[in-house]
């Protein structure tokens, strides 16, 4: 069967890490290409014998060589795309892969069916995977992939049936998921591809998309409040800067920084991703909540 490549710019912790690489492995994943953004991580080294997964330290050496301006791109976006596009294609296309999956490291993806098998039967340039978003039911974890609720992309019907039944910590601001809304996509190395971007892409031609619910994107954004702060403390301290995120996540930024200042940041941790339980209830009833139990297997050394 057609190969897959997973490519993914990084900057975790190693234990997080491995349940990721372990995880996809397991699925039948190829080749895994893993950007690491602090060119110090301790992953580079613990990969470096692996033959399934190419470690690439993003350092001012390697920015000189392959970005327009010589340096390291201000935000993680346009070093994602660059990472994508001038490297990690060129590997994968060299490794024989057909198929190219951009995702970060706090993403799983959930086939209902082998992967491989799913892309064989599609017809389509790119796959669009069907996005579940983590509910936390607790302020701290052992590891960020241990929560089994996860929301569903609802309409704004169902969100404001939502608001009339007091589910109030599930929606802010008239938005129910907190993290990204837009999934990401399988899509077939092909030279009708002219970009390749995280969320969408450019064709040299009208690329053939279409949404699959057969390949879930399990997205674990915030998952426990250490998690949240260092992914808002990085959007802060340049490391994890993005100028293109949308304005729902900007009030939650600055939310943030006045909680920080007023030392409330756990108060509104629970307020902005904790449910209480008559919630739950109401949001299982409007299917716009599921329960997802991964196979504990998945995450173990292949």
């Amino acid at each position: 069967m057609d190969k897959i490549g997973i490519i993914s710019t990084v900057r975790a912790p190693l234990s997080q890490l491995k349940m990721f690489v372990n995880y996809h492995l397991n699925l039948g994943i190829d080749k895994i290409i893993l950007f690491f953004d602090d060119p110090k991580d301790e992953g580079i080294d613990f990969y470096s014998d692996n033959k399934k997964i190419i470690t690439i330290p993003c350092s001012d050496l390697y920015w000189s060589k392959i970005s327009s301006t010589k340096t390291k791109p201000e935000t993680v976006v346009q070093r994602q795309i660059a990472n994508l596009n001038h490297i990690g294609l060129q590997i994968l296309k060299g490794e024989n892969c057909k198929w190219v999956i951009h995702i970060d490291c706090d993403e799983l993806l959930r086939p209902l069916d082998n992967i491989k098998t799913i892309l064989k039967r599609s017809k389509e340039d790119v796959l669009v995977f069907d996005l579940l978003e983590a509910y936390p039911t607790k302020e701290n974890y052992s590891n960020i992939f241990s929560p089994t609720i996860f929301k569903r992309l609802s309409s704004n019907k169902k969100i404001n049936i939502a608001k009339l039944l007091l589910c109030s910590n599930a929606i802010y601001n008239d938005e129910y998921f907190r993290g990204h809304t837009r999934s990401k996509t399988a899509v077939r190395i092909s030279p009708k591809v002219k970009r390749y971007k995280i969320h969408r892409h450019k064709g040299h031609e009208r690329l053939i998309v279409r949404h699959t619910k057969d390949i879930q994107l399990l997205h674990y954004d915030c998952v426990g409040i250490n998690d949240w702060k260092v992914k808002w403390d990085r959007r802060i301290d340049g490391t994890g800067k993005s100028t293109t995120i949308r304005k729902n996540r900007k009030q939650q930024l600055n939310e943030y920084i006045n909680a920080k200042e007023k030392n409330t940041l756990s108060s509104l941790y629970k307020r902005m991703h904790r449910l209480r339980k008559s919630e739950y209830l109401q949001l299982f009833s409007l299917r716009m909540i599921t329960q997802v139990k991964l196979n504990k297997e998945l995450f173990k050394n292949t």
